[in-house]
């Protein structure tokens, strides 16, 4: 599991679901409905390290797996779309994680975690009291904890 103390503006849904109220009046043509007080990625990986016992490695570390592995189903003739039992794998996203190593690997403002770009919440945070509000929950331990046990119902993993 990665390792990164980028940003990640994620917004529980129901929280985004309040703002989207707040917003729906707006004056202003766009709103990026993203965290104001954006969390850690650190923080997600964490939870998920600790829930499902993985160790947390460094971007490059976890890219190099990936397009090793990568590079031996295909050259076993799969084209790295499924895994045995039918389930999509991150093999078909190797070029997207490649694309964002950079965003990943410094520390330059503008980016967020994954190569996501750092969006402004300067004029969703005028027109909301709700996105202003310094108590404002951010994405935490639990809700991963919940994604987790979903995915599993779903038999994800």
């Amino acid at each position: 599991l990665l390792c990164s103390l980028k940003a990640i503006s994620w917004i529980p849904l129901d929280l985004a679901s309040r703002a989207v109220m707040e917003l729906r009046n707006s004056n202003s043509p766009v709103v990026h409905l993203v965290h104001p007080k954006p969390a850690t990625w650190s923080v997600v990986a964490g939870a998920v390290s600790s829930k499902l016992d993985i160790p947390l490695v460094q971007y490059s570390e976890w890219l190099s797996s990936l397009e090793k592995r990568a590079s031996r189903h295909n050259n076993n003739g799969g084209d790295g779309s499924k895994l045995g039992d039918d389930r999509l794998s991150a093999e078909t996203l190797v070029p997207f994680f490649q694309q964002a190593k950079p965003s990943m690997e410094n520390s330059k403002n503008g980016w967020e975690a994954m190569g996501l770009a750092s969006l402004d919440t300067h004029r969703a945070r005028l027109e909301s009291a709700f996105l202003r509000d310094e108590g404002l929950r951010e994405i935490g331990p639990e809700e991963v904890m919940l994604w987790i046990d979903d995915w599993k119902t779903r038999r994800y993993l």
